[in-house]
C-alpha cells in the first residue's frame, strides 16, 4: 500500500484502517494511497469529513457559548478552550491528503534495494502491530473520547461531541503510528542487510561482487533514512499540536489542583469555624 516494493508491507494494518475510518484515500486493484478525485475513496473521506467537521461546527458553537457564560466554573472556561484547540487537529486531514502521494518519492531507492537483497523477513512486531492498531482504534480511541468528553469535559458536552474528538484521537494516532512504522521498517532492513554483510565475510573467499552490491545498497540505504520524512508538514503540524495540547492540558491540571485545594482549605476553614462556635456555645 505505501509502496517500497514491499520494504512498508508490515504497516499494511495501518493503512486498511485508516482507509475503513475515512482518514486515508486510497485506489483498489491494485492497493495504493493515491489522492485522486475519480479512481480513489477520497469521496468517502470527505463525507466522513463533512460529518466530522458538522460535529466539529457544534462542538465549537457550544463552547462558545459556555465561554459567553460568566456563571460557569474556571476549569469549564479552560476545557472549552482545551476542546476548542483539540479541534484543530483535524487539519492534519487535509495536509495529509495533500502530501500522501509523496510516499512513494523514494520507490527507485526502495527497489533497488529490494532486488539487490530481497532480505525482509517475518517482523516480531508485524503482528503485534497489527492488534495494537485493531485494539487502539475500536477500544483504546473511544473510551479516551468518552472518558473527556463525559468525564473530564462534561460540563456543557453533548454526544455529537465525541465524533470529532474521536477522529481527532484516531487521526493524530494513526499518523504518528505510520511515521514510527516506516523507520521501524527501515531498521529492520538494516539489520537483515547487516546479517547478510556479515554473512558474507564471514566466508573463506568473499566474493568481490557482492562486497561491492553490499556497499552501494548501504549507500542507498543511508539516503532512504536521510529522505524518510517525506510528509514535512504533515509533521511539523503533528507535532505542534501535540505540544500546544501538551501545554494545556497540563495548564488543566494545575487549574484543577488549584481548584481542589481552594476547596479543601474553604471546607477545613468552616468546619474550624462551626467546631469554634459550637465549643463557644457549650462554654
Amino acid at each position: 500500500m505505501f509502496g517500497g516494493h514491499g520494504m512498508f508491507l508490515q504497516i499494511y494494518p495501518i493503512g486498511c484502517t485508516m482507509a475503513i475510518l475515512g482518514l486515508l484515500p486510497v485506489t483498489f486493484n491494485p492497493i495504493r494511497v493515491s489522492a485522486h478525485p475519480l479512481r480513489s475513496t477520497l469521496i468517502y473521506c470527505a463525507a466522513v469529513t463533512a460529518v466530522v467537521l458538522w460535529s466539529g461546527f457544534h462542538m465549537i458553537q457550544d463552547r462558545i457559548a459556555m465561554l459567553r457564560d460568566s456563571g460557569r466554573s474556571l476549569q469549564a472556561y479552560i476545557n472549552s478552550v482545551l476542546s476548542m484547540a483539540h479541534a484543530m487537529g483535524v487539519l492534519l486531514l487535509p495536509l495529509l491528503w495533500l502530501e500522501v502521494g509523496r510516499v512513494y518519492r523514494n520507490e527507485a531507492t526502495c527497489a533497488y534495494l529490494m532486488e539487490s537483497f530481497p532480505c525482509t523477513a517475518t517482523c516480531r512486531w508485524s503482528r503485534a502491530l497489527t492488534w495494537i492498531t485493531a485494539l487502539s482504534c475500536v477500544l483504546v480511541m473511544p473510551l479516551s473520547t468518552l472518558l473527556y468528553v463525559r468525564g473530564i469535559a462534561w460540563e456543557g458536552a453533548t454526544n455529537l461531541h465525541l465524533i470529532i474528538h474521536n477522529h481527532v484521537f484516531l487521526l493524530v494516532f494513526c499518523v504518528c503510528a505510520i511515521h514510527s512504522a516506516m523507520a521501524c521498517c527501515v531498521r529492520t532492513y538494516a539489520n537483515n542487510l547487516r546479517r547478510c554483510v556479515t554473512d558474507e565475510l564471514s566466508l573463506k573467499c568473499p566474493s568481490p561482487e557482492r562486497l561491492l552490491k553490499c556497499r552501494r545498497a548501504w549507500v542507498r540505504l543511508r539516503d532512504l533514512a536521510q529522505e524518510l520524512v517525506v510528509m514535512p508538514f504533515t509533521t511539523t503540524y503533528l507535532v505542534l499540536f501535540v505540544f500546544h495540547m501538551i501545554t494545556l492540558g497540563s495548564y488543566l491540571c494545575l487549574t484543577c489542583f488549584y481548584e481542589s485545594q481552594r476547596l479543601f482549605i474553604g471546607q477545613i476553614r468552616s468546619n474550624f469555624v462551626r467546631d469554634k462556635k459550637t465549643s463557644s456555645l457549650d462554654q
